[in-house]
């Protein structure tokens, strides 16, 4: 799916479709950005699992239509820069719902 990108200087910024990619199915999906064939994110390096030692927050996004869509920037394992998109609109929705207080105090 492309997106725009913004070039500062050596520096790019991008948005993405935060809902278009939430919205591609139900669960939660990872997505690889890439110029043309190639990769963004891989360098070559000595650092064995970048994911793990450049971790980055989980943040959760109000979308314009109401949803909310919990994303992760991040690196891949290998080194590739991945989103991970998942609607969490309707968990919310059910961990809010009043319960019933015969199935709080069982």
């Amino acid at each position: 799916m492309p997106a725009e990108v913004a070039w500062e200087g050596a520096a790019f910024a991008l948005r993405v479709p935060l809902a278009a990619m939430a919205g591609a199915g139900p669960g939660q999906w990872v997505w690889d950005f890439r110029v043309g064939r190639l990769p963004v994110g891989r360098w070559l390096t000595d650092v064995r699992d970048p994911s793990a030692a450049y971790p980055t927050p989980f943040r959760v996004h109000a979308l314009p239509g109401g949803a909310l869509v919990r994303a992760h920037a991040h690196f891949t394992r290998t080194g590739a820069f991945a989103v991970t998109c998942w609607d969490i609109t309707d968990a919310v929705r059910e961990s809010d719902a009043p319960r019933d207080l015969a199935e709080e105090t069982s």
